[in-house]
């Protein structure tokens, strides 16, 4: 089975229901177009953490901007934190501090370990945000909404069904048997195939039961029933449904199954006494009638007591078994589809039966068999030249008999969110409003398709058994003493495997498999049943790509919210100033911490250029004005230089370094040469 046809997939806005109302928005588009809109959402999300970073320094600046004396230490830290530099320079540049100032300043670490601290989480943060980002966008293994042209259920009744049978089925089973050997029966890691539909398999709950049957049905030595509950299955979940969560419906599933004893249900004889048999066998041709109910209308001889024919020469000449089923539904509103009443004895009035017959034929083992349905003690020694001595077992008869289960139970949510179930029972009618009368007309809509799928696939569809496939020739070496259970397990599989392929083929279209499929399929004509169209995810491995549009608008906005006020907060803070005065001062200290006014207040130290603008972001001289480069040294003793504050308001500064100054420098250089060394 192949994932979703690209062309069946819905591009644009959906909302995906399992993650609600607003983290569910989505928008599916082609890989090329997500490519382009991950590295915008990439460059978006750097500006942001840079802005931010901004915004978080000038904060932090602000603060410890108080106007009080400070040593060189703190100095030193504000003019860092005006440079804006990134995280990891604020990481490196506060060790740098500690390492200058640990026997100069008071708690040198202390002051010095909150700046490189808050700098590293916030580098943590931003690959966080980076993470958070990417997700916005998923590329692999996605799930996308199902937009197809050819919407329609099915028209299981009369005339239709052969189309369905000869059409739809032909191209379906090897699907379901595929997905029942890979995702079902398989208990390796998964393979591709169970990533092409909503759910790999459907959970089941095995129990050993007492035989389900009464009287000649269940002798004393019958083994136990086996039996199989899905419980409650969200449509949702287990088959993709992409319906709002106060539309939920819910469905469960229990199958039970018993080996059934022949002796007392068989009548053997020539083909010659069934008439209804001589245009298929010889006269002299051995037959054997299984009686377990009576065929309805029949009126070709008077063996209508005779649910099944079977060869004894055909059986003989076949390596391989043969199986065959017929079908009975319980609820009255289902008569119209049967063609047997089952004996009193296997009848349930809430239960729909499955009579099997597996033909064993020629089939031979290695070994002798001890399980119940394949039971084969019977010695064959071989005298042939090269082999003789060697031994095969066969069947201990040629016919086992199986008989089989099933009960059905739904379930609508209410607007409430509480739901209403009907009982465990046999599959009822198709009068949904009779069977669910508060159901909404979306979920009548799901109940339709749920019904006529369940009626289409039973265990009476079973197509093969487990064991064929260890037989070389018609020998296998043995089966193991439960393998009648293996094989209900897989026929069990195989109807939740086809019901994982079907449910979703009303949104897809039978069309999509089967191109013959306009003379079954029932076109949707309500507002629900067109709505259905349109609400049936699946999974898609490439191609397209889910952007999550919650995430979407908040990277853009946050992103942009940040930005925004970085690049205008200073500007904003100047307007307040001149209505706060508290503020003014501080916003004073963050425009002469920067490195273009400490640098006007170097030159401005040594006398050289007239400078204006003095309490803006960037001083300027006068047009044309030279200055020579600004010499290492500090300032020496005794020279002056004059601090201008605007064209007409100016302070005169002189170096105040004395001997003692002096010393205490040498001392201290004396000291980092020993540190060094």
């Amino acid at each position: 089975m192949s994932e979703l046809h690209d062309r069946f997939v819905k591009r644009g806005f959906w909302v995906d229901q399992s993650k609600g109302a607003t983290m569910g928005q989505t928008i599916t588009t082609d890989t090329q177009t997500g490519t382009i809109l991950v590295a915008l959402l990439a460059v978006l999300s750097s500006l942001a953490i840079t802005h931010l970073w901004n915004i978080i320094t000038f904060t932090i600046h602000q603060i410890r901007a108080n106007g009080r004396p400070a040593d060189g230490l703190s100095r030193q830290q504000q003019a860092l934190l005006r440079a804006s530099p990134q995280p990891s320079s604020v990481v490196v540049d506060q060790i740098r501090l500690w390492w200058a100032w640990r026997r100069r300043a008071n708690s040198a670490f202390s002051r010095t370990v909150f700046l490189s601290a808050s700098a590293l989480i916030f580098a943590c943060a931003s690959i966080a945000t980076s993470v958070f980002s990417s997700n916005v966008i998923e590329s692999s293994n996605i799930e996308v909404l199902v937009a197809s042209p050819f919407c329609g259920s099915f028209n299981a009744t009369g005339e239709h069904w052969t189309p369905i049978e000869y059409g739809y089925f032909k191209y379906m089973y090897p699907f379901a048997d595929q997905l029942t050997q890979q995702c079902y029966l398989n208990n390796d890691t998964l393979p591709a195939l169970c990533d092409t539909v909503p759910r790999p398999s459907i959970e089941l709950q095995q129990s050993r039961v007492p035989c389900q049957f009464s009287g000649s049905m269940c002798p004393d030595n019958a083994p136990e029933a086996v039996a199989f509950d899905s419980g409650l299955v969200d449509m949702n979940k287990a088959f993709g449904l992409n319906l709002p969560s106060k539309e939920r419906v819910q469905f469960r599933k229990r199958s039970s199954c018993s080996v059934l004893p022949t002796d007392g249900h068989m009548t053997v004889g020539n083909a010659s006494i069934f008439p209804s048999l001589e245009p298929f066998y010889s006269a002299d041709d051995r037959i054997r009638a299984l009686h377990y109910g009576t065929i309805r209308d029949w009126t070709v001889d008077d063996w209508a007591n005779a649910t099944f024919f079977y060869s004894e020469s055909r059986g003989n000449a076949s390596e391989d078994y043969t199986i065959r089923s017929i079908p009975y539904h319980a609820s009255p509103d289902m008569q119209t589809f049967n063609i047997f009443d089952p004996l009193p004895e296997l009848l349930h009035e809430d239960a729909d039966l499955t009579i099997i017959l597996i033909g064993k034929n020629s089939v031979t083992y290695t070994s002798q068999v001890n399980d119940p349905l394949f039971a084969a003690h019977r010695s064959l020694v071989y005298r042939t030249y090269g082999m003789e001595g060697m031994s095969e077992y066969s069947s201990d008869d040629l016919i086992s008999m199986l008989g089989c289960l099933e009960q059905y139970q739904f379930c609508v949510h209410q607007s409430n969110g509480d739901p209403i179930c009907t009982d465990l029972t046999a599959l009822p009618g198709r009068d949904i409003p009779k069977l669910a009368p508060h159901a909404t007309d979306l979920q009548k809509a799901v109940l339709s398709h749920l019904m006529t799928v369940t009626s289409m696939f039973d265990i009476s569809s079973v197509r093969s058994l487990r064991a064929s496939s260890a037989l070389r020739n018609g020998i296998g070496d043995g089966l193991p003493n439960d393998q009648w259970i293996n094989e209900v397990v897989g026929w069990v599989s195989t109807t939740w495997a086809e019901f994982q392929l079907a449910i979703p083929d009303y949104a897809i279209g039978a069309k999509a498999r089967d191109p013959l499929a306009d003379s079954y399929i029932i076109n949707p004509e309500t507002p629900a049943q067109k709505g259905l169209c349109g609400m049936q995810k699946m999974p898609k491995s490439g191609g397209f790509v889910n952007i999550n549009v919650f995430g979407l608008v908040f990277i853009v906005t946050f992103a942009s919210v940040v930005i925004a006020i970085d690049l205008f907060l200073i500007k904003i803070m100047i307007h307040v100033k001149k209505f706060r005065q508290v503020v003014a001062p501080r916003i004073d200290r963050w425009i002469q911490d920067g490195v273009l006014q400490l640098q006007r207040r170097a030159h401005d130290a040594h006398g050289r250029g007239d400078w204006m603008y003095l309490d803006g972001e960037i001083p300027v001289t006068a047009e044309g004005e030279k200055m020579a480069e600004l010499p290492l040294e500090s300032l020496p003793k005794g020279i002056s230089g004059t601090w201008r504050f605007g064209p007409e308001k100016s302070v005169t500064l002189v170096s105040m370094t004395t001997e003692s100054d002096v010393s205490v420098k040498n001392e201290d250089r004396r000291l980092d040469e020993q540190a060094r060394a």
